[in-house]
């Protein structure tokens, strides 16, 4: 489960702009004390944030121990996961998903011989469908034109 431990309009815009599934639960604390006491003691604007977020996402990781809690990100380290969560998805989830659904569908239709009131039926709605046929069957080797005694349907 994965938690976005803010308000933020525009983080959740990005999270769901991502395609990312979770759950938004604003953390419980006392943000003005925390950046206060960060101050106090000499920290910098960009460690404040760091400590506000730290502060956000463990008061919320306390409330939901088994869930992954977002706090805040800068923009720049939230644009680079987003963009290799993208590309891990493009390069690899993505085309192993493909490589499995052709291999279910090859073992599903193997041996099967297709319906060839099918093909007639698709022949006749328009030219484009016998357009697209012969040249399937043009790219598979089977020749070029319907007329050519190549039925793959029959």
């Amino acid at each position: 489960m994965l938690i976005l431990a803010s308000t933020s309009a525009t983080r959740k815009t990005l999270l769901e702009g991502a395609g990312l599934h979770f759950a938004t639960h604003p953390a419980r604390i006392d943000e003005r004390a925390v950046e206060a006491g960060a101050k106090l003691s000499g920290t910098d604007s960009p460690a404040v944030a760091k400590t506000l977020a730290l502060a956000k996402a463990m008061a919320v990781s306390a409330e939901y121990p088994e869930a992954v809690v977002i706090g805040a990100w800068s923009a720049g380290g939230f644009v680079f996961a987003i963009l290799f969560a993208w590309a891990v998805k493009v390069a690899l989830i993505e085309p192993f998903a493909i490589a499995c659904m052709m291999d279910v569908y090859f073992r599903q239709t193997e041996g099967q011989s297709p319906d060839p009131q099918w093909d007639a039926r698709i022949s006749g709605v328009s030219k484009k469908f016998v357009e697209l046929k012969d040249r399937a069957a043009r790219w598979a080797g089977f020749g070029g034109q319907s007329g050519s005694g190549f039925k793959p349907f029959g």
